[in-house]
């Protein structure tokens, strides 16, 4: 796992909280992670649309992340980045989004912070368009 910490340490998720720090209620923000999905139009052909990913969770804890992550990420994304803490479920990644409070948010990365499976730690980004 050592080799793990260092690996994200170079992408904005140094000095992550430990695991066992989270807690169910913490988790006071609804949220929706979506995926994207082809869908058809009718005519033989197929658009992109949003939807949400099953077994996803629905509650997570959400910060504006400290002043040293939101200065890595201004170097990548624009817009404001915050972090969000959801209980662990298989295939959360990066190519997801997330709507919170009426709003999008991009995902810039998600790690199982110590692989236990028990939470999963996101950077999120209001400044990407959907």
């Amino acid at each position: 796992m050592q080799g793990f910490a260092t690996a994200v340490s170079g992408h904005g998720y140094a000095g992550m909280v430990a695991c066992g720090k989270y807690n169910a209620g913490m988790l006071n923000q609804s949220v929706s992670i979506q995926s994207k999905t082809r869908a058809s139009d009718g005519q033989g052909g197929f658009v992109v649309t949003w939807a949400a990913v099953p077994g996803a969770a629905t509650w997570a804890m959400i910060t504006a992340a400290p002043g040293s992550e939101r200065w890595g990420y201004m170097r990548t994304a624009p817009g404001n980045v915050y972090k969000m803490v959801t209980r662990y479920f298989h295939g959360a990644t990066a190519a997801q989004r997330v709507i919170w409070g009426g709003g999008e948010y991009a995902v810039l990365g998600v790690v199982d912070p110590d692989g236990s499976r028990g939470w999963l730690e996101w950077r999120l980004s209001d400044g990407v368009g959907s």
